[in-house]
C-alpha cells in the first residue's frame, strides 16, 4: 500500500481508545456488519483502495456524529445525515444508512422529542458498531 495510500486509511488517533476490548468487532461478524462482498464489487477487488474508502468513512463518521449531537435539528444536521448516509451504503455499512434513515424520518415527521433522541441514539449505535468493524479491518500499521 503506498504512503498515500496508509495516511488515507489511517483512522483518527481516538479510535482504539473508542472501543473497549468487548466492543471490537470480531473477525467473524465483519460480514454482518459490513457488506465486504459489495465493498471488493466497488473496489474491483483492490484492497489498498477498499482501505482507503474504510478509512475515509472512519474519520467521516466521527466528524458526522459529533455534528449530529450539535445541529440535530436544523438543516445542517439534515445533510450530515444524507451524506452520511449516502456514504455508509457506499462502503457497505448498510445497518449505519438504515439508522440515518430511520433518524431522518423522525424529524421529518416530527415525532416527540424522546422518539428522536432514541433515533439519534441508534444512528451513534451503529456508527460505532461500524467503526468498531473497520478497525478490525485495518492493517496493523494503519491504526
Amino acid at each position: 500500500m503506498s504512503m498515500f495510500a496508509q495516511k488515507l486509511a489511517r483512522p483518527v488517533a481516538a479510535s482504539e481508545a473508542a472501543f473497549p476490548a468487548p466492543m471490537r468487532a470480531s473477525q467473524s461478524r465483519l460480514g454482518t456488519i459490513l457488506d465486504l462482498v459489495h465493498l471488493a464489487r466497488l473496489s474491483r477487488g483492490d484492497r489498498a483502495l477498499e482501505m482507503q474508502l474504510l478509512g475515509q468513512f472512519d474519520r467521516q463518521a466521527v466528524v458526522a456524529g459529533a455534528r449530529l449531537r450539535a445541529a440535530a435539528d436544523s438543516e445542517a444536521g439534515f445533510s450530515v445525515l444524507r451524506i452520511l448516509a449516502a456514504t455508509a451504503r457506499i462502503v457497505g455499512a448498510f445497518a449505519v444508512a438504515a439508522a440515518c434513515d430511520g433518524y431522518l424520518a423522525a424529524l421529518k415527521d416530527g415525532l416527540p422529542a424522546r422518539d428522536r433522541l432514541q433515533a439519534l441514539d441508534a444512528v451513534e449505535e451503529e456508527i460505532n458498531i461500524a467503526r468498531a468493524a473497520i478497525y478490525a479491518l485495518l492493517p496493523q500499521e494503519g491504526r
